[in-house]
Formats: structure tokens, C-alpha cells, sequence
């Protein structure tokens, strides 16, 4: 028990004074009988009913000979809805999700997600989560209580008793010894995670209360060995004086069929720790300090008497409580199952009088004469049968009309109220082939998502109560109760996590298996990022901020999945960051490379073009001289012999000179006109050959003005 009780008894605030034991023990004992009065007159009868139309049976009177057929309409339809919260809840090894809007809680977010989805998915979580969704269904409210204590192992090695003596084997704790053999017994103690569904009569919550965790109080109530009870702490001598329990509630005995009255003398209790008491572990919000702030202690108590075993301040109370629908401002909804209780019995009611109507037309009752005929022969109804009469007409059939086919109509209709009252259709069962021949795509997804809409809410519900108040359990657990660095196993190894180091002011998402589309368009969306991640890793690189490798190995681990497929690290591994850096740099580094390989390329090609150019322009210089040269000879050439033929001339005009004069007149203009036209070819020569020059002057100056383009490249 907490030394709180010890020393002074007045507070720092004066007229406030410390609770003594004795005053905790009468406001638990006062909060918790508040509770079960609130449980036995409010809870009970409702819940015992909704069990009892569970298991197939009604309320209805059933007359002897008459059809005793129940219409399982409570059953069938909680049956609908689990396997749907089964799906939606295994889409994904991460149920819940830590976040928090500070840069530096990332860390902590990651290693709190993986270690609590770790937790859920090693302990049990799966199986107590569709325990308690099924509880909301048909019981209100379904609670899982988490647990993580140090649970002690027992094991018995056996030896033999010679190698005892003889100092082969040395054995520091015997337990059981004799002349054959030895048994030691040896114990150790690890810590154990626990998620235990309570059943609904064993958890009890203040009526004032809306939720558990703001619940002035509330309380797990159960009967308990004396040896569970010691193992959790408690004191023999103090548990030994608490009488057995005598509990009235019978919510179990109604669940499991148990009607028989317990009676302690039938079967001797050999075994006093075997003996089983109350024992209530309650959660109160209490100022027992007199600081004037309410507290949130854990406080156990046994008996009926309500004696006070434990006292202790704690930071949570371990309770998740589900609920499928949620009513405002108290927590006890309407479920499911009381939604269907009235058509159970309608239809029951309308079905039985069908079979009944069916069974008087095919067998029709008969009026005899008990004078005329053998009565025995007439309660025979074999085929074939005799019946002995005295005289013809002793006998007449009381005909039954066939009402039934009239009925039938009725009993549809009650089948459609059913499903708009409770949600819950064919369509959201499976799709009917029947309802939506000759429908386009769009509208048969419409309808079917339609028709899923209520289970889809029921699932929502029960994320946004259950789920996130089980993983802040889980959180705060391990934040206050682990004491010791814990493993977690990442895709890049295993690492070591101090959960002391975490806070519990995160934020927590659920990843229900919900959205505007169904499995095959999400799988389209997926397929669909896949080029886009392809492109940008192509064009920034593997290790790139944007997106990386291990982005799009998500996006396929999650499409794999979609497909049934979980072992995805045999197909895509997980590569470190800081190996994908080093894929970054090496494909870089090789990028770089090629790109100097390229420059290196093109440079050379640019050097050979350039002395190409080169080349042509002194290709284009020697023939520019060539033909200048040949054009120099060819002008010396024709000046040669034009001077030959003037010479040719001038003797001829002397040869002439001494002839008469008309004839020298005429020979002289003769000569005259011929040098004349020697002297106008001559001028005629002359200008062809300054157009030569003036052309070869052109295409020196053309040849030097490409020489100095930029690219060097000819014209």
C-alpha cells in the first residue's frame, strides 16, 4: 500500500485534508457501487437480451405442435459486419500511426508506430480487437484491457537421485525430492504484454461518464483465485480473511448457459488459494493529497465488503472501449443487435405462421366419429392405411386455405425495413449478379459503395474510439512501465529504443482499409505513380529528396499487398539511405565521366574540322596562285604575240614604202585599220585581264573572311 496515508493528515490548503485509508476505501467502495446499480438496472436486462437473440432464440411464446423457427436475424446480421472490420483492420501491418506536428518528435513517432504495431500483432492484438468489435455490436460497448507486467515462469528439470550423490550435478533450489529422483525447480521473470477483452458485465464505468479516459471512475470487477491474486502482489494473510465471492449479476451464466446455482459444499476446497473472491481494480479520480486536484489513482479492493488491498497514484487508466455507433453525450449507445431484436421477432413471428399455414394445407385435420370409426386406424397416417368405419361419411378433412403465398410479400417487406434500419444489404455482403445485370461500371460501384456506407461508418467508429485509445494504452504502457532499452526490427536491421524517452502528447492515426475507392481502383493509382517516381528517380537520381528508391518500394509493397501478398522483402529488399547515397554518387560520378568522355569527344571533332578548314583554305590559296600564275603566263603569252605581230606589221609598212603612193596609201590604211583592231584587241586583253585580277582579289578577300569565322568552317 502508497505511504500517501502516513504522517500528517491537513494539506498545504488548511480546511483540505489528506484522505486517511479508511475515507479512500468508502468513496471507492461509493463510486463503485454507483457503477454496478448503474450496470444491474440500466445494462443488464438489455444486454441479456441482445445475448439471448444472439444465440437464435426470441421472447415469443411457442404453443405445443406448432413451428418453433427462429429467424437469427441478430446473429446473422452482427455475423455481416465482423467480416468486413476484419478486412479493413488487416490491409496493413501498421493499424496505428503516431504523428506529431514538431519536426523533432519524427524520431519518436517512427520507433513508437513500429514497437506498438510490433506489440499488437506478437500479443494477440487482432483477435482481441474482433473480440471487442463484436462486443460493440451486440453488448453496446466492447473494452480491451491492456496489460504489461513481470510474469513470473516456473520450470521443473528432473535428476536423477545417484547423480546427486555422487556430485555429478550440484542443485541450490530442490523442491521435490526421493530415492529415484530430484526435481529442481527454477523461476525467472520477463515482462508480458497482455490484451484481455473484457466481458461486458465485468467492466464497470461511472453513469455520469462519456468516454474512459475523462471517467470520474471506472473499474474491472471480476472473481479471482487467491494465487492470481498473490502473484500480482497482494497479501496472503490480508486476501485469506475476504469470503468467497456472491456476485448476483448473470450476464456470464446467460452468455455461456450456466444456470446452475454454485454450491461450496459439493466439492471440498482442498486447495485455499484456489478459492475464488471479488476483486475490483478501480480506476478513481480522487484528491487524497489535499492539494485540491484530483488525482487518478488505482485502487484495489476484495470482497463484497469492498476491503481495501492496494492504493497508488497512476498516470492512465488501461481501458479501450469500442463502440460501433456513437450517441452524443453518453457511452452506452444503442447497438446493432437492438436495432435487429424487433425485426428477429417479427419475422419469426410472420415465418411461423407461414410454416404453420403450410403444414395444416398438406395436413389437414380430421373430424371422425368416434361411434363409427376406429380411432386407432384414424391416428395412423401412413400412406395406404385402413381406416374401419361402420358407415361411409363418418369422416370429413377440415381443409386449411393456402395463405401463405399472400404472406410472403409481408415478409419481404420486413426484410427491406430490416436491412434500411440496420445497413446491412446483399450489396454490402457480396455483389449480386442479379441486382445489376445490364449496369454501367459507374453505377454498380456507386451501388455497391452505397451499400457499404454503414459498415464503413461502424468501422470508422470503431477506429476512431477503440483502435486509438488501444494504442495510446499501448504507448503510455511502455512509457511508464518499461524499464529497460526494448528492440525493434527495422528493414534496415534492428534497433535499440528507450520508450522512457518517449512522451505521450502524440497524435495517432488510424490506417483502416477505407476510402472514395475500392481495392482494384487503388491498385490503379498505384500502378499509375510507379512511372511517375520511375521518371524522377531517372532524371534527380536514386537518392534524391523527392523521391528515392524506397518511395517506390512502398508504393509496391503497398500494391503487393493489395494483392494478398505480404512477403514483399523477398522481391524488393530494403536498401539503407546511406548505401542509396552511394548509389547516387558512383551513377553521378559515372555521369560525370561520360559527360567529360563526351566533351572530350566533341573537342576532337571541333579540332578536326578546324584543320579541315585549314586544309581547304590552303587547298584554296595554291589554286588561287595556280590560276593566277596561269593567267600571268597566258597575259605574257598573247602580249609576246602581239608584239610579234607588230613587229611583223612595221616591216611590212616598210616594204610597202617604196611602192607607189596609192598603193603605199592603201597598204598604210590598210595598216592602219589593222592596227587599229590590234590595238583595240589589245585594250580588250588588257581590261579581260584586269577583271581577272580584280576576281582573284575578290576571292582572296572571301578566302581570308572565312578564315576568320567563328566556326572556321568554308562557305
Amino acid at each position: 500500500m502508497s505511504d500517501l496515508f502516513q504522517g500528517k493528515t491537513t494539506s498545504k490548503l488548511g480546511d483540505i485534508e489528506r484522505l486517511t485509508a479508511e475515507k479512500v476505501r468508502q468513496i471507492a467502495q461509493t463510486y463503485i457501487e454507483e457503477c454496478v446499480d448503474f450496470r444491474d438496472a440500466e445494462l443488464t436486462a438489455h444486454r441479456e437480451k441482445t445475448d439471448k437473440y444472439y444465440r437464435g432464440e426470441t421472447d415469443i411464446p411457442t404453443p405445443e405442435g406448432r413451428s418453433k423457427v427462429v429467424v437469427s436475424k441478430v446473429r446473422d446480421g452482427v455475423r455481416a459486419v465482423i467480416p468486413s472490420l476484419a478486412r479493413i483492420f488487416t490491409q496493413t501491418d501498421k493499424v496505428g500511426e503516431f504523428y506529431s506536428d514538431n519536426e523533432e518528435d519524427q524520431g519518436i513517432c517512427r520507433d513508437a508506430t513500429i514497437y506498438s504495431n510490433n506489440v499488437f500483432w506478437k500479443y494477440g492484438g487482432y483477435k482481441a480487437l474482433i473480440e471487442a468489435a463484436t462486443d460493440s455490436l451486440k453488448a453496446k460497448v466492447g473494452v480491451i484491457k491492456v496489460g504489461l507486467e513481470e510474469r513470473q515462469y516456473v520450470t521443473h528439470l528432473n535428476y536423477k537421485a545417484n547423480a546427486l550423490k555422487d556430485g555429478q550435478v550440484e542443485i541450490d533450489n530442490v523442491t521435490e525430492a526421493n530415492d529415484t529422483e530430484v526435481v529442481q525447480t527454477n523461476t525467472s521473470k520477463r515482462m508480458v504484454w497482455s490484451f484481455n477483452p473484457l466481458p461486458p458485465e465485468e467492466f464497470l464505468i461511472h453513469p455520469s461518464a462519456t468516454c474512459v479516459e475523462y471517467a470520474i471512475a471506472c473499474c474491472h470487477q471480476r472473481e479471482e483465485t487467491i494465487s492470481n491474486l498473490i502473484e500480482m502482489g497482494y497479501d496472503y494473510e490480508q486476501l485469506r480473511e475476504i469470503p468467497s465471492s456472491t456476485s448476483l449479476n448473470t450476464e456470464d451464466k446467460e452468455r455461456k448457459q450456466q444456470f446452475r446455482e454454485r454450491d461450496e459444499g459439493t466439492s471440498p476446497n482442498l486447495d485455499p488459494t484456489s478459492r475464488l473472491i471479488l476483486f475490483s481494480e478501480a480506476y478513481i479520480r480522487m484528491d487524497a493529497d489535499g492539494d485540491g486536484i484530483a488525482e487518478l489513482r488505482r485502487i484495489g479492493l476484495g470482497g463484497d465488503a469492498y476491503a481495501l488491498l492496494s492504493d497508488e497514484p497512476v498516470n492512465y487508466a488501461p481501458f479501450a472501449e469500442f463502440q460501433s455507433e456513437i450517441a452524443p453525450h453518453v457511452f452506452y449507445p444503442i447497438c446493432l443487435a437492438e436495432d435487429l431484436i424487433q425485426d428477429q421477432d417479427a419475422q419469426t413471428a410472420l415465418l411461423r405462421s407461414i410454416i404453420d399455414n403450410t403444414a395444416l394445407t398438406n395436413n389437414p385435420r380430421t373430424v371422425v366419429n368416434e361411434r363409427s370409426v376406429n380411432i386407432d386406424d384414424a391416428k395412423n397416417g401412413r400412406i395406404g392405411a385402413i381406416i374401419r368405419a361402420r358407415e361411409m361419411g363418418q369422416i370429413e378433412e377440415l381443409t386449411t386455405p393456402f395463405v401463405a403465398g399472400q404472406t410472403l410479400p409481408v415478409m419481404q417487406y420486413l426484410e427491406e425495413v430490416s436491412q434500411k434500419r440496420s445497413g446491412i444489404t446483399p450489396l454490402s455482403q457480396g455483389l449480386d449478379g442479379d441486382a445489376l445485370q445490364s449496369t454501367t461500371k459507374i453505377a454498380a460501384t456507386a451501388t455497391v459503395q452505397g451499400s457499404d456506407a454503414r459498415i464503413e461508418m461502424m468501422a470508422r467508429n470503431i477506429a476512431e474510439t477503440g483502435v486509438k485509445s488501444l494504442f495510446k494504452c499501448i504507448l503510455k504502457a511502455a512509457i511508464y512501465s518499461i524499464k529497460s532499452p526494448q528492440s525493434i526490427s527495422l528493414p534496415e536491421g534492428f534497433k535499440q529504443i528507450n520508450p522512457q524517452m518517449w512522451h505521450q502528447y502524440l497524435s495517432i492515426k488510424v490506417n483502416v482499409g477505407l476510402g472514395s475507392g475500392r481495392i482494384d481502383e487503388k491498385k490503379a493509382v498505384l500502378q499509375s505513380l510507379i512511372p511517375i517516381q520511375q521518371m524522377i528517380i531517372e532524371k534527380m537520381g536514386p537518392a534524391n529528396p523527392m523521391c528515392n528508391w524506397n518511395n517506390v518500394r512502398e508504393t509496391i509493397k503497398t500494391l503487393l499487398r493489395l494483392n494478398g501478398i505480404q512477403d514483399y522483402q523477398t522481391y524488393f529488399p530494403f536498401v539503407p539511405p546511406e548505401q542509396l547515397q552511394k548509389i547516387d554518387q558512383d551513377q553521378k560520378a559515372a555521369n560525370e565521366e561520360m559527360q567529360k568522355k563526351v566533351q572530350e569527344a566533341q573537342k576532337a571533332q571541333q579540332d578536326a574540322m578546324m584543320a579541315l578548314v585549314k586544309v581547304e583554305g590552303q587547298k584554296a590559296e595554291l589554286k588561287f596562285q595556280s590560276d593566277t600564275n596561269k593567267m600571268k603566263a597566258d597575259f605574257a603569252s598573247k602580249e609576246a604575240e602581239l608584239q610579234a605581230k607588230l613587229r611583223e606589221s612595221q616591216a611590212k609598212f616598210i616594204a610597202l614604202m617604196s611602192k607607189d603612193d596609192t598603193e603605199n596609201t592603201k597598204i598604210i590604211l590598210d595598216d592602219d585599220r589593222e592596227r587599229d583592231k590590234m590595238d583595240m584587241d589589245f585594250a580588250i586583253d588588257v581590261a579581260k585581264v584586269g577583271l581577272e585580277e580584280d576576281k582573284i582579289k575578290a576571292t582572296e578577300a572571301k578566302v581570308a573572311a572565312q578564315r576568320k569565322a567563328p566556326n572556321g568552317a568554308l562557305q
